[in-house]
């Protein structure tokens, strides 16, 4: 398993749950490079999703161009064997948003009551006094 695919794909954004869930998995069975082959129903097993919706949500990442796939198949009876995925690294990094401005954002008011919150100088959120927050 590869933490950097698994971190990027966690922190996607742009994708539903399903495509997400599936990218996830994927990277959490590809190595170094990014390369995994897991069946359909394993990835399914994985996900807790469909065969068919696995299916679906890997040719939505194929068309978003986060994967690439080949099959396999046996020359001597040909049989299908697994698929060979490939995960993009840069274009799943690409969808990660580093700074998310809302949660950068200082919140300077008490969500439940509507009082200012003054921060000393550690960083730590405290009240002037108890009345403050009594209101």
């Amino acid at each position: 398993m590869s933490f950097q695919y698994v971190i990027d794909s966690i922190e996607a954004n742009g994708l539903s749950a399903a495509q997400k869930i599936t990218l996830i998995a994927l990277a959490n069975r590809a190595n170094d490079g990014g390369v995994c082959y897991p069946s359909q129903a394993t990835i399914a097993k994985d996900t807790a999703l469909s065969v068919r919706h696995v299916y679906r949500c890997l040719c939505d990442l194929q068309e978003l161009g986060l994967l690439s796939w080949t099959a396999q198949h046996d020359t001597q009876d040909r049989r299908k064997k697994k698929n060979i995925y490939k995960l993009d690294a840069a274009k799943i990094a690409g969808l990660s948003v580093k700074g998310d401005s809302m949660a950068e954002e200082t919140n300077n008011i008490d969500s439940l009551h509507g009082h200012e919150v003054k921060q000393n100088q550690q960083g730590f959120a405290t009240a002037k006094n108890l009345t403050e927050l009594a209101g």
